[in-house]
């Protein structure tokens, strides 16, 4: 095999590796779109074949509205929600709803302590009301 033999070789196999390279490549540049458009899918249908997909859990108004009155008064732990309420959310979609309502909750770090002032248990994420939002509370309330 003379060397421009073994240069065709080559380019024919580097031909063979270019498509894998650019679904890579357009993977890669177009992961947003891509992942936006498979989340929303809720149906799978080919032939015979059918697939009801479930989307992530979605934190509705309705919920929101739910938990503001759980946090008027003091802030609570995620993990008092899960022990007092039906809200069964993980410390993931916990975080989720407090990144998604930005203007209304914020995240803050319980911490227990006993009668001498001392920490009874390490602190545990949680959530409380915006200054603002408790702020616009208020007036609504002294003014209906």
């Amino acid at each position: 095999m003379d060397w421009l033999t073994f240069i065709s070789n080559i380019c024919n196999a580097a031909g063979s590796f270019a498509w894998p390279i650019v679904f890579v490549a357009g993977l890669v540049l177009f992961r947003k779109p891509l992942t936006t458009v498979i989340l929303s899918l809720k149906f799978l249908r080919y032939k015979d074949f059918e697939m009801e997909l479930v989307a992530p859990q979605e934190t509705s108004d309705q919920e929101i509205n739910a938990i503001i009155p759980y946090l008027q008064r003091s802030p609570h732990s995620f993990k008092w929600f899960r022990d007092n309420t039906h809200f069964q959310y993980t410390n993931e979609q916990f975080d989720t709803l407090v990144s998604k309502y930005v203007g209304i909750l914020e995240k803050v770090t319980i911490v227990s302590r006993d009668e001498h002032k001392r920490r009874s248990t390490p602190g545990l994420p949680g959530m409380r009301l915006t200054r603002e939002y408790r702020q616009r509370l208020e007036k609504v309330v002294q003014n209906p």
